[in-house]
């Protein structure tokens, strides 16, 4: 009974509460085939229940003593984090109202009354979900965003670039030698045989941009895409990277789920999401309600 109760907790702060009102919720209980405490069952099922096959190989493994199963659901929990903002982003960018997984851009009514003249049209703000790698399985994001253009797309992640290096105007579609070299030095075993390192879609201009960060030229390549609705029709857009096929495909939330272009394919290996803004912006995310069907 009690663990049926506590089931409806449904974020780690207060399954650490409740193991905080009494000892024993928190001790591993006798009666548990995987010898887990109270609380630390009810974070298993709830990741369990509510984490997709691709999400669950984005998180950490269960590890007794070392990775619990409320660090797990609290890292599901926040998989779609902003967590890293490079270039103007580090002086024009922030999370809107508190929430990280949207953010907004100086100018913007979320963002307050400073002077906008130091931030220009063609600069951008970038800012990554680093912490959520996509490796296989089906990837699905709906975005919202106020204002255009912006840009979504994905990059290999690259845990150990250093953010603070990139305070001035940055873009990973910059082409300068220097910046690709930086981009390149993290390379892992893990990115496999595609060079597709960044890809990225202008839901405004229906281009789609795609770079393997080389030096020679035509290292960075642009498609027209065919959108089934104009930009000014759509809604929420819907992301779709299908690792299982190697694509990935842009989807109107407001139409049939057969209405979807896909954007590129000879996509392999790991892969985060980002979004790129200019001033008066606001963008955010959250996980897409089909996952599968609409591939």
């Amino acid at each position: 009974l009690i663990t049926h109760i506590a089931s409806f907790l449904g974020t780690p702060r207060e399954l650490l509460d409740l193991a905080l009102t009494c000892k024993s919720f928190g001790w591993r209980q006798p009666a548990s085939s995987l010898n887990l405490s109270l609380v630390e069952g009810v974070a298993c099922r709830a990741v369990c229940s509510r984490a997709t096959d691709a999400e669950m190989s984005s998180l950490p493994a269960y590890t007794s003593g070392t990775t619990a199963w409320m660090s797990i659901l609290n890292s599901f929990e926040h998989l779609l984090d902003f967590d890293v903002f490079l270039g103007f982003a580090q002086r024009f960018l922030k999370h809107m109202n508190g929430v990280r997984t949207a953010v907004c851009t100086i100018g913007s009514d979320e963002w307050g009354d400073d002077d906008v003249d130091d931030f220009d049209y063609g600069d951008y703000c970038t800012a990554v979900s680093s912490g959520y790698v996509m490796t296989s399985g089906v990837h699905c994001v709906e975005f919202n965003t106020t204002a255009l253009p912006c840009c979504i797309g994905i990059v290999r992640p690259m845990p150990g670039l250093d953010a603070d290096r990139f305070d001035w105007d940055f873009d990973f579609f910059s082409g300068m030698r220097r910046m690709n070299l930086d981009f390149l030095a993290q390379r892992s075993d893990d990115w496999g045989g595609s060079n597709i390192h960044a890809c990225e879609y202008d839901p405004a201009d229906t281009v789609l941009n795609w770079t393997d960060w080389g030096e020679e030229e035509g290292s960075i390549r642009g498609e027209r895409i065919c959108p089934h609705t104009s930009i000014e029709e759509m809604g929420h857009i819907s992301i779709v990277l299908n690792l299982d096929e190697g694509t990935m495909a842009v989807h109107d939330c407001a139409y049939a789920v057969h209405d979807k272009v896909v954007l590129k394919g000879g996509l392999s290996g790991p892969y985060c999401w980002y979004v790129k803004l200019s001033k008066f912006a606001t963008i955010s995310m959250k996980r897409g309600t089909s996952q599968t069907e609409v591939m």
